[in-house]
């Protein structure tokens, strides 16, 4: 092993996916508006089946077991990314949308939009949370794609790799 160079190839496969598993993520709480807070972005790769590992320091941070998933769209020149956050935030949205009136078409439509493609996953084991089916589609993510997750302070969004480089 030692002379075939193997040994050496096993240790830089392994430290450049232990790097890549472990690139400059973070959260962090907030004491004084007691979020959770995102930092940092990584380019993980979706594995056959649909799920990718959400960074160690992010779980750890909030406890989370769980997250809410929707599908967010801000840009309609863009395809729409997958918005990901703790299932309370979700919550203070739905407060905030169920305030405005049934009888407001422009909130319905929001309504509509949001709730058709969300999901609330679970971590499995290892921390890794499996994407919906159809929440992949509406967003453009395939198995074993690549995808770029950035942190945005008190949620997070799953894009396409070639879309958000564009």
């Amino acid at each position: 092993i030692c002379d075939s160079g193997m040994a050496r190839n096993i240790a830089q496969n392994f430290t450049t996916i232990w790097l890549k598993l472990f690139e400059s993520i973070e959260q962090l709480h907030c004491a004084s508006c007691n979020f959770d807070i995102f930092l940092g972005s990584s380019e993980p790769r979706l594995d056959a089946k649909r799920r990718i590992q959400i960074s160690h320091s992010w779980r750890l941070a909030a406890g989370a077991t769980q997250f809410a998933l929707v599908k967010w769209q801000t840009d309609t020149s863009l395809p729409p990314c997958v918005l990901g956050m703790l299932p309370p935030l979700l919550n203070d949205l739905v407060g905030k949308m169920n305030a405005r009136p049934f009888s407001d078409p422009q909130a319905e439509n929001v309504r509509r939009s949001l709730s058709k493609d969300a999901a609330v996953v679970e971590l499995d084991g290892t921390g890794r949370l499996t994407l919906p089916v159809n929440l992949m589609k509406v967003t453009g993510l395939e198995p074993r794609s690549k995808v770029v997750v950035v942190g945005m302070f008190d949620r997070f969004q799953i894009w396409n790799h070639d879309v958000y480089h564009q």
